[in-house]
C-alpha cells in the first residue's frame, strides 16, 4: 500500500530573499541537490546501510532509474509516468489562483511526503520521501533544462558555495558507476560538450560541491560537501527531461576532491516537462535522503530547512531560465 501523503500548498510569490551568508556562489551541473543542503548539518557520520537494492558495488544508472520506476513512492506518487525514455505529468498543474492580467504568473510550489517499507528505507532506517512540485510560469523547458546542466553557468544557485571537483563521462545505462569513476579514472579531464540524444547511453557527472550553511555551523563542524553521481538526459524532441542522482559509492570522488563524504542521498531526480495546456514548465523533485540527525525534532527541523531551500532554489532556477530564454541560447544541451 502506497504511504500516507502529508501536502504543504505554499504560493511562493512573497519569499524573502535567503540570506546572505556568503557572496560565493556555484552552478550545479544536472540537479538541485541543495534540496539536501540542511541535512548535512548534522555531526554524526554518514552511514553504509543502503540495503541490497543501493550496493554501491554494482550501482548503475540503469539500476537507480529501475528503483525510481517500480517504487511507488517514487515515480508513482509523484503523478508523473515515463514515456520514451523519459517522464511527463499525468494531469495539469495545480494552479493557486489566476493573477490579474496586470500581474505576471507567481511561481507555486506544493510540498509532500510519502513514506517507503523498512525494506526500502535509507541510510539509519530513513522512510520518509521528499516530494516537490512547481510551476515556472512562462519559460521553455529547453531553457530550463539549459540553466540547470551547462557548467558554464555559475553563481545563480543559492544553495551552494561552488563546485569544487566534476568529471563528465558518457556511458552505457548499464554501465557500474564504482568501476567507471576510478581514482584513477577521475584523475583524466574531459568529458563531452553537449548533452547526449541516445537512448541507451547516459551523460553522468562525478561532482563534489561545497554547501551553503549558516557561518555559525560552519565554524562549529567546519565546511560541508557533498559528493554525488548525477545522470541527466534531455529530449530535444519531445521537450523533456529528467535528473537522477545517489551519493552512493561516491567515496573515492570524495577522496579525489580531497574532502570527506559528508552525507548518504539514496535517490534524487528531478523531472522537467512542458505543463500541459500552458506555455509553462512543470518540475517534480523527489527526494530520498538520510538527515543523519538523532531526533524526531531535529528531523522536523530539517524537512522545514530542507523546504524553504528548495523554495529558494526554484525561485533562482526560474529566474536564470528567464535570463537564458532572453538570450536565445541552448548550446549545452544540443539541440538544434
Amino acid at each position: 500500500m502506497m504511504g500516507e501523503h502529508r501536502q504543504i500548498f505554499e504560493d511562493c510569490r512573497d519569499i524573502k530573499k535567503q540570506p546572505s551568508w556568503s557572496k560565493r556562489r556555484g552552478a550545479l551541473f544536472g540537479l538541485g541537490l541543495g534540496i539536501a543542503a540542511i541535512a548535512s548539518l548534522a555531526w554524526r557520520t554518514t552511514t553504509t546501510e543502503f540495503g541490497g537494492r543501493f550496493d554501491p558495488e554494482t550501482l548503475s544508472v540503469g539500476d537507480l532509474l529501475r528503483m525510481f520506476r517500480e517504487t511507488r513512492e517514487y515515480l508513482s506518487a509523484s503523478g508523473w509516468r515515463e514515456q520514451d525514455g523519459t517522464f511527463v505529468p499525468r494531469t495539469a498543474a495545480e494552479r493557486l489562483g489566476e493573477p490579474k492580467a496586470s500581474m505576471p504568473k507567481p511561481m507555486g510550489m506544493r510540498r509532500y511526503y510519502t513514506r517507503v517499507s523498512k525494506n526500502n528505507a535509507c541510510g539509519a532506517g530513513i522512510r520518509d520521501v521528499m516530494h516537490f512540485t512547481a510551476v515556472l510560469p512562462e519559460v521553455d523547458v529547453k531553457y530550463v533544462m539549459e540553466a540547470l546542466t551547462n557548467p558554464g553557468y555559475t553563481n545563480w544557485n543559492p544553495s551552494l558555495h561552488g563546485v569544487m571537483f566534476r568529471r563528465h563521462r558518457r556511458i552505457p545505462l548499464d554501465a557500474n558507476l564504482k568501476d567507471t569513476f576510478t581514482l584513477e579514472e577521475l584523475k583524466v579531464k574531459g568529458g563531452y560538450s553537449h548533452l547526449e540524444q541516445s537512448k541507451d547511453n547516459i551523460d553522468v557527472a562525478a561532482q563534489v560541491s561545497e554547501l551553503m550553511v549558516p557561518k555559525v555551523v560552519e565554524k562549529a563542524a567546519g565546511r560541508r560537501y557533498t559528493s554525488d553521481y548525477i545522470a541527466i538526459r534531455y529530449d530535444c524532441k519531445a521537450n523533456r527531461g529528467f535528473s537522477i542522482a545517489t551519493s552512493v559509492g561516491t567515496e573515492a570522488v570524495a577522496k579525489a576532491a580531497g574532502v570527506r563524504k559528508m552525507q548518504d542521498l539514496c535517490l534524487t531526480s528531478l523531472m522537467v516537462a512542458p505543463d500541459i495546456g500552458s506555455n509553462d514548465t512543470m518540475i517534480h523533485i523527489v527526494s530520498h535522503f538520510d538527515p543523519q540527525v538523532r531526533t524526531t525534532v531535529l528531523q522536523k527541523a530539517v524537512h522545514y530547512a530542507v523546504g524553504r531551500s528548495t523554495r529558494q532554489f526554484l525561485q533562482s532556477l526560474h529566474k536564470k531560465a528567464l535570463s537564458v530564454q532572453n538570450s536565445g541560447k541552448h548550446s549545452f544541451i544540443g539541440c538544434h
